[in-house]
């Protein structure tokens, strides 16, 4: 019987204490898993709100840009006499004063052909030396040839002795068909490209910002009204990254969310790992269309003139907002301390009712059992004979009882001792 039951599995004694490990495991996980998601959830609600936020600042910003440039088409409208190249290079300097985002502004009027020579002779007066109307050939800048019409470069914020004075928006196709659609919309219209002029090395297009100006009191109801009455265009040209990082620093923005700003996307994208230009000046950003949705990120967009640019926001690496899993890892931690004490408490209990049962079974071993022969005792012989007399009475077999006396054994044992 002894050796019976020191021979039994530990798997059956320790049977509680495994389970509840397995279980207080299952529990901790699921439990740190239910918290990760509602942590992903809380994070994404905060992050969302903030990214919105910053979006909404990032384009009020922008709408001041574009409302002060509005105000020099208000200047030209509202005058009766013509708009001196003093009282633009005064007032567009006050209204761009603290806004370095805005590189350079310029007026340019409609000339026709019968015009072309009389504001030629005026830009000269005016102090810009060796003024021409210029068309780009390749690389350089020519005189432009006779045409119907021309939009060139007339006031600008940029030194008299700057190439771009008598350049002719109107030579160049893509510029030609920006200032068409602004002027055929009567709406502000953005388009971004590189400067003609050299630039430090590395540097994203710039975008140009076209406001149409009409004569001042005439209709603008129809496209023929617009295109008769046109009499030029105020544009401005924008550092993007320079003005985004601007914004956001005079309105404090949260360093908890990095905003990334790309071009309007374009049937040009073909490919997932297509690089795009990054405006927003932010130090790491998403720089692929797989990049952009990868992980956690907002989508919006940033209206500049009759554009829409792509805004995509993520948590910067590090902040606050980035998804830590810290109160999962907590309940991850804990659950596993519980059921480690649990298990090793039911442990210890098991293995100490073991010990306890096999010193009963000691002690009832040691009561029925003959010190000296090792085989059962009288008090084991009667309980055995009251139970097969009790199975008797119940109609159990018949038994018998051999007794073998040993002749004066007592006399040896009081004599010689139990040794002997």
């Amino acid at each position: 019987m002894t050796g019976w039951w020191r021979a039994a599995p530990l798997l059956g004694l320790y049977r509680p204490a495994l389970v509840a490990a397995g279980v207080g495991l299952l529990f901790s996980l699921v439990g740190a898993a239910a918290v990760a998601r509602w942590e992903d959830r809380v994070n994404r609600i905060e992050f969302e709100n903030a990214a919105e936020t910053e979006a909404i600042v990032m384009q009020n910003g922008m709408g001041e840009y574009i409302s002060r440039l509005v105000a020099l088409r208000t200047l030209f409208e509202s005058t009766n006499d013509e708009v001196t190249r003093s009282e633009f290079e005064t007032f567009s300097a006050r209204l761009f004063e603290r806004h370095p985002g805005m590189l350079r502004i310029a007026w340019l009027p409609r000339v026709n052909r019968k015009e072309r020579s009389e504001y030629e002779a005026a830009a000269i007066m005016d102090g810009v030396s060796g003024y021409r109307i210029k068309s780009l050939q390749g690389a350089s800048f020519a005189t432009a040839p006779q045409s119907d019409e021309y939009f060139p470069v007339y006031y600008s914020t940029q030194p008299k002795t700057s190439a771009v004075y008598g350049m002719d928006y109107a030579t160049v196709p893509e510029r030609r068909a920006f200032l068409e659609r602004a002027r055929d919309n009567d709406k502000v219209a953005a388009i971004r490209t590189r400067l003609f002029e050299p630039r430090e090395g590395g540097r994203l297009p710039d975008v140009l910002v076209a406001v149409p100006v009409y004569a001042k009191g005439t209709s603008r109801e129809t496209d023929a009204d617009r295109r008769r009455n046109l009499a030029g265009f105020v544009v401005g040209v924008f550092d993007l990254p320079l003005l985004i990082q601007t914004i956001r620093v005079t309105t404090g923005a949260s360093p908890a969310v990095s905003m990334n700003v790309y071009p309007p996307f374009s049937a040009q994208i073909v490919s997932l790992e297509q690089m795009l230009p990054d405006y927003s000046s932010a130090a790491t950003g998403p720089q692929s269309m797989r990049d952009v949705a990868r992980a956690l990120h907002w989508s919006g967009s940033l209206k500049i003139g009759d554009t829409d640019w792509q805004v995509r926001a993520v948590p910067t690496a590090g902040g606050p907002l980035e998804t830590t899993y810290d109160r999962a890892g907590a309940v991850l931690i804990v659950g596993m301390l519980l059921t480690l004490s649990l298990s090793t408490y039911l442990m210890l209990a098991s293995r100490n009712s073991r010990r306890l049962s096999l010193a009963n079974r000691r002690v009832l071993e040691l009561a029925q059992t003959d010190v000296l022969t090792g085989l059962p005792n009288r008090a084991f012989f009667l309980a055995r004979l009251d139970e097969l007399n009790g199975r008797l009475e119940d109609g159990g077999p018949t038994f018998s009882i051999l007794m073998l006396d040993l002749d004066r054994f007592k006399n040896v044992n009081d004599s010689l001792g139990h040794g002997a």
